[in-house]
């Protein structure tokens, strides 16, 4: 494999990194990769899926499986401390979880396929918007359009902070959680400061709500397939200050999440029962929950974790197995669940001296773009030209 623009590519993902787009408005970064991706030639590109999302699908000579790569290619709402010349130039939003270099990774993969076309079946470049906010892959594959794909394996990964750089990282079975966010709205009833008696203030239930939250959870063992976990991210008594005046309204959100989606189900049904009753028991006048930023887990088909381990090998980079799921949520397991054969998912190191995600420093390692192309290409050929899995 010749890998003669990598220039382009490093120029491509620093232009995307310095006018980032947040989730379901990447209007701009659709159109920059619809025309970058155009130079090389797919067979197809189908645009605006499931939002801002594209497919660019590359044919093989004769017939055969339908393979994906999956990029997100949203950002953050953080502002970017770096002073670098492609830092970004929209206030408070910012490429801190490295889309930017997972977008310029499956674009290069694009420009790979245009001179080496797979034998059978087709590669199809999936960039799916809205991963941040965990919607953007259940709309993709919602989507009419993801009908021409309905892809037979499905394979993704992103980048991460690492013991050792260049060092692949994956998991069969379960490799990322399920997760939700629960939002909690309890009303009581206000009253004068002096007077609190007169009215129903939810303080009370919204602490040992959160109080329970934190019992139900199963956090003591990670290396458990029953692992859960409750984490309170908002807790507002009041709508607004004011002096005199005993709040009557409380709002919360518990982000949850565990391994298993079953588990993850019972945990928040658990707490839905204890809402109920509380409410009742404080004499709360309302009370109302919803639910925001949901995930299924995505699982890691073994055979295509031996798959990437091969791709690893044959790219001399090393690999190494997790011992347990990652913590955070990630959507791709919508994706991979869609595909006939499955998929995996895995993370491409960048070593131990790189910033965190999501930290307002971090910009995604250039150095990392050559070698997820690799690894790309190398599924490429196991699954599709003359070496592949029959």
């Amino acid at each position: 494999m010749k890998l003669s623009n990598l220039d382009e590519l490093i120029k491509f993902r620093r232009d995307l990194h310095r006018h980032p787009e947040l989730s379901r408005n990447e209007k701009n970064t659709h159109k920059k990769i619809y025309d970058f991706l155009s130079r090389f030639n797919p067979d197809k590109i189908i645009t605006n899926i499931g939002g801002y999302g594209l497919a660019a699908v590359y044919n093989g000579r004769i017939p055969g499986p339908t393979l994906a790569f999956r990029a997100d290619i949203d950002a953050l709402p953080i502002q970017e401390k770096n002073r670098f010349v492609h830092a970004s130039e929209v206030e408070n939003v910012g490429h801190m979880c490295g889309h930017d270099g997972h977008t310029a990774i499956l674009a290069g993969l694009g420009a790979v396929l245009q001179e080496n076309r797979p034998e059978r079946g087709r590669v199809v470049l999936i960039f799916q918007p809205a991963e941040e906010t965990l919607d953007g892959a259940r709309k993709y594959i919602k989507d009419p359009k993801f009908e021409e794909i309905q892809p037979d394996y499905v394979f993704g990964l992103h980048n991460w902070r690492s013991d050792k750089k260049n060092q692949v990282v994956l998991k069969t079975g379960q490799m990322s959680p399920a997760v939700t966010t629960m939002l909690v709205d309890l009303k009581g009833t206000p009253a004068h400061a002096s007077r609190p008696e007169s009215g129903i203030c939810p303080y009370n239930s919204a602490v040992k709500i959160v109080a329970r939250a934190y019992e139900l959870q199963n956090n003591s063992d990670v290396h458990s397939d029953h692992f859960s976990m409750a984490t309170l991210v908002h807790f507002v008594l009041g709508k607004n200050p004011g002096y005199g005046t005993a709040p009557g309204d409380a709002h919360i959100a518990i982000t949850l999440r565990a391994y298993k989606d079953s588990v993850l189900k019972k945990l928040t049904d658990q707490i839905e029962v204890y809402i109920a009753r509380i409410s009742k028991e404080e004499t709360l006048t309302n009370w109302a929950i919803t639910y925001t930023d949901e995930t299924i887990a995505c699982t890691n088909n073994e055979e295509c974790c031996r798959i990437i381990e091969k791709a690893a090998k044959e790219n001399n980079l090393e690999v190494h197995y997790m011992e347990t799921p990652m913590r955070g949520g990630e959507d791709v397991g919508y994706i991979i669940n869609s595909s006939s054969r499955g998929g995996a998912y895995f993370h491409l190191g960048s070593g131990p001296d790189q910033p965190d995600l999501h930290e307002p420093d971090f910009d995604f390692p250039d150095k990392l773009i050559e070698p997820g192309i690799r690894m790309y290409n190398a599924i490429v050929n196991q699954i599709l030209n003359s070496t592949a899995i029959k």
